[in-house]
């Protein structure tokens, strides 16, 4: 190609990808445009509260670390790390969408919606080069964009943190074990996208990917690591590498030496006897104790089993039938079979296409994406798949993973590999026979062969119930053989026997009895030994018949919607294909008749294509057009503005519902209102009862401060909680005194007191760990007493009156607090916010020692008359990490981009080089 044909091509392309978003933003008005909707499921009840507090903190010149909203307050940086947003596209889109719109709902979703191109253009990037014509380029537009790969990351989060940047560490990972590509660029860009994944446990997919990847080369395409280790420079290349991404790991790595400090509910199971029918294992009640519970960020395996989300066989007999899934609801139409949040659907032409790149496509790696095409296949349907139990104990990043249905991007970007190879396969066999053995499917027609001598094995008879002999023009039969062996007799019964056998064992596949086993992985290895006895009795033709016939047969079988799903396989599929047929077959065309029949025959392939995609992205706007900007519903601000200092703490905060009975959570960030506990996630009814809140599921947060969850589950009385929590009262409190006691007896100290005798005693002590006493605590000033000293005392422990103390707030943020106080006394000032070991304290201008107050608070000594207050949340060992992340980001990127320039440049002037030589 020239390079004007290159340069008209890609423009070409760039003028599709751009009507093709704007066409999918016009499709999706209501949420980015007008802002009348938002993301749904996880979207909404998880993830967009934590962005909107990130967001507008971030927007009024401060990145939060603490989180003094939600559960008594905590740090606030282990959030960040699970959705993803300190990543720097998270902080670009963030400044770049302030000139766009003010309003947070809205520059939440578009940011969405960008990372989602940019996904889409590193698919487009990887299979570009493998295209054989501009039309197969093009036709990949329509699918990235309207297709489930589209659809499926407005469901649930995870999707996309799990994909976003897999597609180009594919692209310097092929470039350069396959295309050989050993330059220090390609190496350093594939470090950095590598180190930008290592974020929370979403780093999983991208291992689970090099894990197939490289064992499909190493299967089916080793010399490709013969290359590569044979190269030059490799060690130092894969060294700095290596430390590129280590580096880039510094974040993370902080957050698993700091794990223990937090309980993760979501991965938290109480053990409960089975023996009468009950699970294995239970959400997590307040009556459970943390020395009963299995918890962590590891799992054990039957802990997963239990709580894990997979995909279903239901899932792969829906990708042709979109309507059946109970996850996306169509109206007038019935969902039906028990499908998981792994929504694929690609279209039925692009669906046929990659069949027939799996059976007829050529490429040299085509049975390393096959090999991954079905490991995410089955790896998706978690135990039930086999290959779940076996990765979780031989690879250790599955440790990680709890749901595989958020692995379904893996799956839909192998199949458009596939799509790929058939849509190639077509052009080059334009001239000649689709299922062709010949590569350019330039074989002659069996007429001309027989008049030509062609070998039979060519172009002549493939009937074997005749034996044919050539002499000169003319066709002598010598022999009739038994009719089991017309090769035409075989693939019939083939073909039959196939199309039987497969759907009624995949329906066996649906069956409860083998979801819940490891029979399934029994099961398949029998078909697939009784479907490849099938298929290697058929020719190719009838071998791709039988998938796509098979599979059809399936859904109109299952499928209650029968009359609309052969309404849309003849619309979208069968017309099509006809027509498709009609022309290449017909050779009394003329030439110029050809010709306008082609490009008749691309429109029809291009209206059935996008047509197909855009009505069932339409007919699956509950993805993104059922969930309500909160702002408009539940009178939210969704603007930035200028943090209040809430005086006085809720139980907890209003809960917010969307369609479902589901609860927001962290709905305390978006109402900026201290609360203690987490949104009710099953309670449509205001909580107002400190001992109706704590009978409730709390395991709806993403994770909780361990203090903050040994002291809700310490069994103290619920007035005691209620007083240490400082429930509708103000926050910051003087005390009289301390009460040194032995951390892991304070909650059985106040136990034994009583709720009325701890009540009095919290009135004007506060109790602090004696292991983190400081003697820069002055007992002169302060009063200290011992347990023995309290214990002995009995009725009311007081010491005389209320003492004059007021306070004013000077600064509030989020990660600190600037106030005046004034007191007649010296005391204690006892702040119930959480306490974290970063906490630094200055009073007037001069550091004091920061003490964990009642288990999970902060408490500071406090001079009498006026002083000036400073509180500061300093997570330095995060804060160094972050930077050494974002200096590796910006040298990688830096380093990379210079080096591919310095390499074209040395390319060329080579080049000029060795012309001027000749």
């Amino acid at each position: 190609m020239t390079k004007k044909k290159r340069r008209n091509s890609f423009i070409i392309e760039v003028g599709a990808g751009i009507s093709g978003i704007a066409i999918l933003i016009f499709l999706l008005r209501s949420m980015l445009i007008f802002g009348e909707t938002t993301l749904m499921h996880d979207g909404f009840y998880w993830t967009y509260p934590i962005s909107q507090f990130f967001e507008e903190s971030v927007l009024n010149g401060e990145f939060p670390f603490w989180n003094p909203y939600t559960h008594g307050g905590e740090p606030f940086y282990p959030l960040l790390a699970q959705v993803r947003l300190y990543e720097p596209i998270s902080l670009v889109l963030i400044y770049v969408m302030k000139f766009v719109t003010s309003d947070l709902v809205m520059m939440y979703v578009w940011n969405h919606f960008i990372k989602m191109i940019l996904m889409a253009i590193g698919v487009y990037i990887v299979y570009r080069p493998w295209t054989k014509h501009l039309f197969i380029r093009l036709s990949l537009i329509p699918i990235l964009l309207f297709s489930s790969f589209m659809l499926a990351p407005f469901h649930q989060e995870g999707i996309i943190n799990q994909f976003m940047w897999v597609p180009y560490i594919t692209y310097f990972l092929l470039r350069i074990v396959y295309y050989r590509d050993y330059r220090w660029y390609s190496w350093l860009l594939l470090s950095g996208f590598i180190g930008l994944n290592w974020q929370s446990y979403f780093f999983t997919g991208t291992w689970i990917f090099f894990l197939f990847f490289a064992l499909g080369v190493v299967f089916f395409h080793r010399d490709c690591l013969k290359d590569l280790v044979k190269s030059k420079g490799l060690i130092p290349k894969f060294t700095v590498s290596t430390i590129i991404v280590l580096v880039m790991m510094a974040p993370n790595i902080v957050l698993m030496l700091e794990k223990e400090r937090f309980i993760f509910p979501a991965r938290m199971m109480k053990l409960v006897d089975s023996r009468n029918g009950a699970p294995h294992a239970a959400y997590l009640q307040y009556e459970g104790k943390p020395e009963n519970l299995v918890e962590g960020i590891n799992m054990s395996y039957n802990a997963i089993t239990k709580t894990g989300s997979f995909a279903t066989m239901w899932d792969f007999i829906q990708i042709i039938a979109p309507d059946g899934n109970k996850h996306i609801p169509w109206s007038g139409r019935k969902s039906w079979g028990n499908s998981s949040e792994a929504f694929m659907y690609l279209g039925l032409l692009p669906w046929a296409i990659a069949i027939l790149g799996m059976v007829v496509g050529k490429h040299a790696l085509k049975k390393v994406w096959l090999f991954v095409l079905i490991g995410f296949g089955l790896l998706m349907l978690g135990p039930p798949g086999g290959i779940h139990m076996l990765l979780y104990y031989a690879y250790p990043p599955m440790r990680f993973v709890r749901h595989t249905s958020p692995l379904v991007l893996f799956f839909t970007f192998s199949l458009i590999f596939f799509f790929v190879l058939g849509l190639n396969h077509i052009f080059l066999t334009w001239r000649g026979y689709v299922f062709s053995e010949d590569a350019k499917g330039c074989v002659p027609n069996r007429s001309l062969a027989r008049k030509r001598n062609y070998p039979s094995d060519v172009g002549g008879s493939h009937d074997r119930s005749v034996i044919e002999e050539y002499s000169g023009d003319n066709l002598v039969i010598t022999h009739k053989a038994p009719f089991w062996e017309n090769r035409d007799y075989r693939n019939a019964i083939a073909f039959l026997l196939f199309c039987f056998c497969v759907p009624i064992t995949v329906y066996w596949y649906t069956e409860p009895a083998f979801l819940s086993t490891l029979y399934l992985i029994v099961l398949t290895l029998v078909v697939v030994v009784l479907a490849g006895i099938f298929y290697k009795c058929q020719k190719t033709k009838w071998q791709y018949l039988s998938l796509i016939v098979s599979h059809i047969s399936l859904v109109l079988f299952l499928t209650e919607n029968r009359m609309e799903f052969i309404c849309h396989v003849l619309l979208a599929f069968i017309i099509p294909v006809g027509i498709f047929f009609f022309i290449k077959t017909r050779q009394y065309f003329s030439k110029s008749t050809k010709a306008y029949s082609i490009v008749i025959l691309l429109c029809i392939f291009v209206f059935s294509l996008t047509g197909d995609l855009i009505y069932t992205f339409c007919k699956s706007e509950t993805l993104y057009h059922s969930q309500k900007h909160p702002g408009l519903v539940f009178e939210v601000n969704t603007t930035p503005s200028d943090l209040i200092f809430p005086e006085k703490r809720l139980l907890t905060p209003p809960t917010i519902y969307g369609n479902t009975s589901q609860g927001m959570r962290y709905t305390s960030l978006l109402v900026r209102q201290h609360s203690v506990f987490s949104p009710m996630i099953d309670e449509a009814t205001i909580i107002d009862k400190f001992e109706d809140a704590l009978v409730n599921k709390r395991w709806n947060s993403i994770y909780l401060f361990r203090e903050y969850f040994e002291l809700i589950n310490s069994e103290i009385s619920p007035s005691t909680l209620e007083s240490i929590f400082a429930v509708g009262k103000p926050v910051f409190q003087f005390k009289k005194g301390v009460v040194l006691v032995d951390k892991e007896n304070s909650y059985d100290f106040l136990n034994k007191m009583g709720p009325i005798k701890s009540l009095q005693l919290l009135e004007n002590y506060v109790l602090v760990d004696s292991q983190m006493y400081n003697q820069n605590l002055d007992k002169s000033s302060v009063t200290i007493r011992d347990v023995e000293d309290i214990e002995e005392e009995s009725g009311v422990v007081s010491e005389g009156g209320k003492e004059d103390f007021s306070y004013t707030i000077e600064q509030y943020g989020n990660n600190s607090i600037s106030l005046k106080t004034t007191t007649n006394k010296t005391g204690i000032l006892y702040w119930a916010d959480g306490y974290d070991k970063w906490w630094r304290a200055y009073v007037n201008g001069s550091e004091t020692p920061v003490y964990r107050a009642n288990g999970n608070f902060k408490a500071i000594p406090l001079p009498k008359e006026e002083n000036e207050i400073r509180f500061v949340y300093n997570p330095l060992l995060f804060k160094i990490a972050l930077s050494i992340y974002y200096v590796a980001f910006i040298s990688f990127v830096i380093g990379g981009v210079a080096m591919y320039f310095l390499s074209e440049r040395s390319q060329i002037l080579q080049s000029q080089n060795v012309i001027a030589i000749c």
